[in-house]
């Protein structure tokens, strides 16, 4: 009887362990697929935002040309009209930087779609961050996609960061030749990164891509071709 009770108990076990892997692997699975919807709507936005300006949000906290003066708000802040969130957007005092008396209680209204699902990041905080100075955002300016030497499929618009920074500050990647890297956020169990191109589309490469082939991909300008099959279907 005892052995009868002894086996049932470790089956009930099993099946609670599997029950728990199971759902663990959806959520990250979920997760995995609505970060990638999240970035394709930036990418829209993006690109409206293109075809309204003429250029993209800097990177750096100055507006674009058409916007008053800015002075430190995020690119993200500057898409919001982009993003439907036009009601938002104007709460800003775009002469104030973002931790400013009036911006700064607004860091708390992050729209869902700068949200990084399966990232425990604080209220208020974002993983989707651009590369800056010799990314497609260099350093004091904005800028168009016409004319990327490298192309728009081959080029990172918008990274995952390891690290998580508030939605409304113009804290991003530095990405600068001949210097370490800055560190990417890993999914999938640590085996994928999740990027958005200037295309507008996302690409899924392992974590296991050579440092050569990331530095081509967040230069817009080295003028070298990708290694084939760098990313599924790339």
């Amino acid at each position: 009887m005892k052995f009868h009770i002894a086996r049932w108990t470790i089956i009930g076990a099993i099946v609670l362990a599997l029950g728990l892997l199971g759902g663990i692997l959806l959520w990250h699975e979920n997760a995995f697929h609505r970060t990638q919807d999240n970035l394709k709507r930036l990418g829209v936005a993006m690109h409206d935002c293109l075809d309204t300006y003429k250029r993209l949000p800097t990177g750096t906290g100055a507006a674009y040309p058409g916007m008053s003066k800015a002075a430190g708000l995020s690119w993200r802040v500057h898409l919001l009209p982009f993003l439907g969130q036009d009601a938002l957007y104007k709460q800003f005092d775009l002469n104030e930087p973002w931790d400013g008396p009036h911006n700064k209680p607004l860091h708390y209204r992050m729209p869902a779609v700068f949200g990084t699902p399966g990232f425990m990041a604080p209220i208020g905080y974002t993983h989707y961050r651009v590369f800056v100075n010799d990314g497609l955002f260099p350093k004091g300016g904005s800028v168009g996609l016409s004319g990327l030497a490298d192309g728009t499929t081959n080029t990172i618009m918008v990274a995952e960061g390891a690290e998580p920074v508030p939605w409304t500050k113009p804290d991003e990647l530095v990405y600068e030749r001949g210097k370490p890297l800055p560190a990417l956020a890993k999914r999938q169990f640590g085996t994928k990164y999740v990027l958005l191109m200037a295309d507008a589309t996302v690409a899924l490469p392992s974590t296991q891509l050579d440092e050569g082939t990331l530095r081509l991909l967040m230069d817009p300008s080295d003028g070298q071709s990708l290694p084939q099959g760098w990313a599924p279907g790339r």
